[in-house]
């Protein structure tokens, strides 16, 4: 079932936008755009759940783009994922203090993409977790990691680890054992449910 939520990428990097898009795509709504043209204003008109922005966005950096997206009100909280072409400390450190929530380096891993995206959209989900007995928590944080790196052994044609991927659903058949499950449904529904 794919979720209602738009990831909108913004970077002129033709290939790196359909990269993006053929990795996400099963799980949310992507818009793409090569340059800064039209994308504030399209942002403005229909809020997407997180942006990706790349280290060019046409003529003007991906920093400043940034920059100009939280001078936006219905943009200040929308979570922004900072891709850079290479690993540039002063471009990261920028990029964050702009308002930047998280950042990736070229190349990198289909599950880091994924990882970073659900940890940004589910940050608030996932913090009432802390507030669950251990053995539901770990049911839930087990299950969240074993999505993330399946998403790369898919993509490379890997064997999936079946024990490994059983061993993380562990947490989650103790819960039920020990009834702590109740909790679960409540504590576990995020806007990126997939």
């Amino acid at each position: 079932m794919k979720s209602c939520h738009c990831i909108c990428v913004i970077d002129s990097n033709y290939r790196h936008r359909q990269q993006i898009a053929e990795a996400l795509l099963s799980f949310y709504g992507i818009e793409g755009f090569g340059d800064t043209t039209n994308a504030l204003a399209s942002l403005s008109l229909k809020t997407p759940s997180l942006v990706i922005v790349g280290d060019q966005v046409g003529a003007q950096s991906g920093v400043r783009f940034i920059k100009r997206m939280r001078e936006i009100s219905v943009l200040n909280q929308v979570p922004i994922l900072f891709v850079c072409d290479r690993f540039d400390t002063d471009s990261i450190n920028s990029a964050l203090q702009n308002g930047a929530n998280g950042h990736l380096v070229k190349p990198y891993r289909r599950s880091a993409l994924i990882k970073q995206i659900s940890s940004l959209l589910n940050a608030s989900v996932e913090k009432k977790w802390e507030a669950l007995p251990a053995v539901p928590r770990r049911a839930l944080q087990g299950t969240v990691e074993a999505f993330n790196n399946i998403s790369d052994m898919i993509a490379s044609g890997e064997p999936l680890p079946y024990g490994e991927i059983t061993d993380s659903c562990q947490p989650l058949v103790e819960a039920v054992k020990k009834n702590e499950f109740k909790s679960l449904p409540a504590r576990c529904r995020s806007p990126t449910t997939f």
